[in-house]
């Protein structure tokens, strides 16, 4: 065999065993509606254990942050045909 052939013959076996994830936008959509959640209820019980006078202020801003993300990505505000 020649050389262009053996190339061509490696590098399907290399595809072959390569695994590639994918991902779909719902579930990328999910996944950032998990860590938000975390991320804004990891701060909020660093806010109370440090005894934070903007408690009120932070749970009200978080709420209305988590409340968008989460209509902008629900399947009641999509428009069907």
């Amino acid at each position: 065999m020649d050389l262009a052939s053996l190339n061509v013959t490696q590098k399907k076996k290399n595809s072959k065993s390569d695994v590639v994830p994918q991902i779909t936008k719902r579930q990328l959509n999910t996944l950032l509606e998990l860590l938000a959640t975390i991320v804004f209820v990891s701060i909020t019980l660093l806010a109370i254990n440090l005894d934070s006078p903007f408690i009120k202020e932070l749970l009200i801003c978080e709420s209305i942050i988590l409340m968008i993300l989460f209509i902008k990505t629900s399947n009641s505000n999509k428009i069907k045909k």
